[in-house]
Parts: C-alpha cells; structure tokens; sequence
C-alpha cells in the first residue's frame, strides 16, 4: 500500500491563506482602480444677474475638450453634488455640471424666489400673460 502524502495542518492553513490572497487581490486592486479614476467634483462659482450662484462640476481624468452634461435638478432645495451621475458620467468622457439655482443648496437666495414661495399657487408666473404683453 502506498503511503500519500497529505499535507500538515500548518500547511493546509498556508494554502488556504494563499488561496485567500490570490482571490482577494483582484478585488482590491479593481477598488483601488474605480478610487483613483472616480472623479472629484470642484465646486464653482457663476453670475446670475446680481447674485453669484454655486454648482459643482465634475471633469474626466483625461485632457479634454469633452462634451457636456448640464443636470437641471428640478425644485430640490438642496440638490447636492449628485456624485453617482457626476462620476458614471465623467468616466464615459463627460464634464457633468450640477447647478444650484438662487435659493437651492448653495446658491444664496432671491428676495423675489422667497416671494413666490410665500405666495404658494398664487406665485406661479402666468405665462399667458406675458405672451399676451409681448
């Protein structure tokens, strides 16, 4: 009868801390690559009649120029940087730009904004009537 030859305890910890790097390896390595190639949003600022209103802009990695995505936000009072649309789309070769408009997340806001939310449905702008003054 043949003797096999079966390795230790140690040795089965050994293979089995081998094995565990050589399948978690990979995986750190793609985070660490999705890390460094997630781009950071800048904030910026830009007029807006006699307010300077904020928005964040996300760029490639890459040197440029690039097309451009301007993400209109709707009414969200505080939009913040939107980083999984800036990021998916800054790694497809997009400058992705998130405003914020006057009295939304950073920007400052408008007395004449304010005085539309306080006057709730009355405030809506008659859209009828400035076509009628035109």
């Amino acid at each position: 009868m043949q003797k096999v030859n079966r390795p230790t305890p140690n040795k089965r910890k050994l293979f089995r801390l081998i094995g565990w790097v050589v399948q978690t390896c990979p995986v750190l390595l793609l985070l660490k690559a999705t890390v460094l190639s997630a781009a950071e949003p800048e904030e910026v600022t830009f007029p807006s009649g006699k307010l300077v209103l904020h928005g964040f802009l996300y760029r490639p990695l890459r040197n440029g120029p690039f097309p451009a995505i301007l993400y209109n936000h709707g009414s969200e009072e505080k939009p913040g940087t939107k980083p999984a649309l800036g990021e998916f789309f800054s790694s497809k070769g997009y400058v992705f730009f998130v405003p914020h408009r006057r009295g939304q997340g950073r920007s400052p806001n408008d007395s004449f904004v304010e005085s539309l939310y306080a006057q709730g449905a009355a405030g809506r702008i008659d859209t009828e009537c400035f076509a009628r003054k035109a």
